[in-house]
């Protein structure tokens, strides 16, 4: 019921631009009359999905790409876009229609017209290449000629074969994102990759079984996918056009998903585990974990930032081994957990220490990465936002099931409620928006006369021995370069009752601010 609600959502938004753009949408079955083609002919503008959507396939979350064709120039097609849509901030190339109400995106790409295309003949016949005796466009304009030539051949291909078909993506999509192997952004499995995997798969099995039903379906995936030598055979593009994007997954990427597929080959049930026994199953593989927390105090600025984080996390891996790192090797889980905080996300990676037999862990080398990461902090400090690095073993690692929501493409945990600090006297600021930043707060207990009768400790994360405390008088008194601590590293403030009680007049992670006015 949920995926109908999503598709109609998507197809809603869809309809809408095709509305505003005066364009009809086209299907790789019979071809539908352009419109107000009987009263002038005018330019030829033809909207064509592509991908998975083209299938209804897409889900919540997804980028769903439109093609126009059209004989219009680029410069007259996106200011004519810019017109419709009523937008001058449009870009004079592929832009992005989104709907925050049902979280997905639409993409509407330019594809200049080739010479004797026919909307008639595409049915049977597809649609025509650039021919060399015109003017040739550009290469990107060709791959995008490409996705739709590659979306018609999948469809004509496929035939009858489509329900089955459908269903064994939508399976292996569940079971790849469960299993940690789909994120596009950090390098791994995407809608359009996954798609393309398994419809190699399927055409290059010989053994039909039973007209291809959805088992079929998956166990050709399964077997063509289960060594790296196999999976690196069904991530080539499709035949039809050498202009079509070729899936990029690194290598060790490739190594793990072709590990997961045999996995699966040899235990047929966990095509049906769920997100967090998958989780679970990445936690026993390692005994230390490395967190990254990331939190982005503008609202307007949360998904540029995300964005951005999500990049330097995926390059983490090989930075790392670039930096010397050679016995410690990061696996991403690409799911985020976050908490009823909007403006944080929290990512962990397994940590795997391969060392020779000679090579033994010191708190040297624990401190020759902590400044690695230090490092990486500084350079997302200046986005507005913060990252923290943490290491935890494995007992932390699965508690965040308990303590945080896991963001999921078909689905996201349930994290308990938490429980609110109690007291008169507790001030609790419901919007993340609202706290006030630490380094306000210490100006604020350093200074106002309110305050400066009282001792103040500061509570910061040290990355191994946890939560510290330092008076406020010692808080940024450091000389040397070592003993500086960030301030982003601070997660509460405590008051110093003369009776030796102890108050917690500010905490990070609470949200929870109470100076007394």
């Amino acid at each position: 019921m949920a995926a109908d609600k999503n598709r109609a959502n998507i197809d809603s938004l869809v309809a809408h631009l095709a509305e505003r753009l005066q364009c009809d949408i086209q299907t790789y079955g019979a071809p539908q009359t352009p419109r107000d083609a009987h009263v002038s002919p005018g330019p030829q503008r033809y909207l064509f999905p592509a991908g998975p959507y083209s299938l209804g396939l897409s889900r919540p979350g997804d980028i769903v790409h439109l093609y126009c064709l059209t004989d219009n120039s680029s410069n007259t097609f996106w200011e004519y876009v810019a017109e419709k849509l009523e937008r001058e901030d449009l870009p004079k190339h592929d832009c992005v229609i989104s709907d925050s109400n049902i979280g997905s995106q639409v993409k509407l790409h330019y594809c200049s017209l080739p010479a004797h295309f026919d909307l008639a003949t595409v049915p049977e016949y597809g649609f025509p290449s650039f021919t060399k005796a015109s003017v040739r466009p550009p290469r990107y304009v060709e791959q995008k000629l490409a996705a739709i030539q590659d979306t018609w051949y999948l469809h004509h291909t496929l035939k009858d074969d489509v329900p089955s078909f459908c269903n064994a993506y939508q399976s292996l999509r569940l079971w790849a994102e469960a299993t940690g192997i789909f994120s596009e952004a950090f390098g791994l499995l995407g809608q359009d990759s996954l798609l393309w995997m398994l419809f190699h798969a399927w055409t290059q099995t010989e053994d039909k079984q039973d007209h291809r039903p959805f088992v079929f379906g998956v166990q050709a995936f399964v077997d063509r996918g289960k060594t790296p030598e196999g999976l690196r055979a069904i991530l080539t593009s499709p035949w039809r056009s050498a202009y079509a994007r070729t899936v990029q997954i690194a290598t060790e990427n490739q190594v793990l998903i072709a590990a997961k597929i045999a996995h699966l080959a040899q235990n047929p049930g966990s095509l049906n585990w769920t997100c967090e026994q998958h989780y679970l199953n990445f936690c026993r593989r390692y005994q230390t974990f490395l967190t990254a927390k990331a939190e982005c105090w503008r609202s307007k600025q949360r998904e540029a930032f995300r964005s951005q984080v999500v990049k330097e996390l995926r390059n983490l891996p090989e930075g790392v081994y670039k930096s010397g790192f050679i016995h410690e090797k990061l696996r991403l889980w690409p799911h985020a957990f976050s908490s009823d905080c909007r403006s944080e996300w929290l990512y962990i990676f397994g940590l795997e220490i391969v060392r020779p037999d000679d090579v033994p862990v010191t708190n040297e080398r624990n401190e020759e990465l902590a400044e690695f990461l230090n490092a990486l902090d500084l350079v997302i400090d200046k986005l507005n936002g913060r990252v923290e690095f943490d290491l935890c073993k494995q007992v932390g690692a699965k508690r965040m099931l308990d303590d945080y929501r896991m963001e999921t493409g078909s689905s996201t945990t349930d994290k308990p409620e938490a429980s609110s600090p109690s007291g008169d006297k507790t001030k609790l600021f419901s919007s993340p928006e609202r706290l006030p930043p630490a380094s306000e707060v210490l100006s604020r207990l350093r200074w106002d006369p309110a305050h400066t009768c009282f001792d103040y400790e500061v509570g910061y994360l040290d990355r191994f021995e946890g939560l510290m405390w330092l008076p406020l008088e010692q808080w940024g008194k450091a000389v040397e370069e070592e003993d500086f601590i960030p301030a982003h590293r601070i997660r509460m403030l405590r008051r110093m009752n003369g009776n030796g009680s102890k108050d917690v007049v500010w905490d990070r992670e609470k949200r929870f601010c109470d100076l007394g006015g």
